[in-house]
């Protein structure tokens, strides 16, 4: 169950579906409980299941470890840097993974993301699953959804096919983040994280927290976890790919996010290690019309 830095458990099956009738209006989401989903249903992007409180929490086994955080930004001459780490963690779709030992690494200890963006129909109607995340399912790797709100019917329905869903943790949802992160960021650190942004398309039903990059919402979960040590690779905020990002992100909260992961840990003793930290910055500042307030 969810446990970790300023965490309790809440025990609540309804503390996981708050926030989701955000989802429901803003792009039409429609939830269904476990019991409620068929082998033989006819899903698509937006049918959507709500996991028990069984399969809810985060990671307590990696507390005190050193962690290798792999985006999906290209990665370079890094690998024996990065596979020495005690866990390796990849994020969602691995598109630039090249299992180069000396580029990108080969190891993959867990795989953290948002299982709707990994496993999708094709125009006839079959299901498939990214094939870097399938060949890890079938690899045995832990599975970490780092949001109760992106596991789709046909992504449940896979794993379960697939003999994983057990495997399968999903990280608490943003009001239960809100309530455990109480215990260690100041109130303007909170403000970021849960204000609601004015944003386009009717967006400003959702916090800032939801709107987060996937690697910046792992790196908190990884900090509520107390792990010793983050180390970043390939996490650019979409900087060598400018195209790709999601109209709802705005780069520059990620950045501020970051940067202060980065001043606890480095107050408490801990090791932050973000190589591109610098050119990510660069293109975080123009990327939005939001102010960056410099570390």
């Amino acid at each position: 169950m969810m446990t970790g830095v300023g965490f309790t458990n809440l025990g609540s099956r309804n503390a996981i579906e708050i926030g989701k009738s955000a989802y429901e209006r803003s792009f039409g989401v429609k939830f269904f409980e476990e019991h409620e989903i068929s082998e033989d249903g006819i899903y698509d992007y937006n049918t959507r299941v709500l996991p028990s409180n069984l399969s809810c929490g985060l990671r307590t086994d990696l507390e005190g470890q050193r962690i290798a955080v792999v985006g999906n930004g290209r990665v370079d001459a890094s690998g024996a840097e990065i596979d020495a780490h005690d866990q390796v963690i990849r994020i969602t779709g691995m598109r630039h993974w090249r299992r180069d030992p000396d580029g990108d690494g080969v190891r993959t200890t867990l795989w953290a993301g948002l299982p709707a963006h990994v496993v999708a129909r094709d125009e006839a109607g079959a299901v498939h699953a990214n094939g870097a995340f399938a060949s890890l399912v079938r690899d045995g790797v832990a599975l970490w959804a780092v949001s109760p709100f992106h596991v789709t019917c046909d992504a449940y329905l896979w794993l379960r096919r697939a003999g994983r869903l057990q495997d399968l943790l999903v990280a608490p949802s943003s009001t239960m983040v809100f309530d455990g992160m109480h215990a260690y960021l100041s109130a303007e650190e909170m403000s970021v994280l849960f204000s609601m942004p004015v944003g386009p398309r009717d967006l400003t039903r959702l916090t800032n927290f939801e709107l987060l990059l996937t690697g910046t919402r792992l790196v908190l979960l990884l900090e509520a976890c107390n792990v010793a040590q983050i180390s970043l690779y390939g996490v650019d905020l979409f900087r060598s790919e400018p195209d790709s990002i999601w109209f709802g992100h705005d780069p520059a909260t990620d950045l501020k996010v970051l940067r202060g992961v980065m001043r606890r840990f480095s107050a408490s003793g801990k090791v932050f290690h973000w190589p591109n930290e610098r050119d990510a910055a660069d293109d975080a500042k123009t990327a939005s019309g939001h102010v960056v307030i410099e570390s």
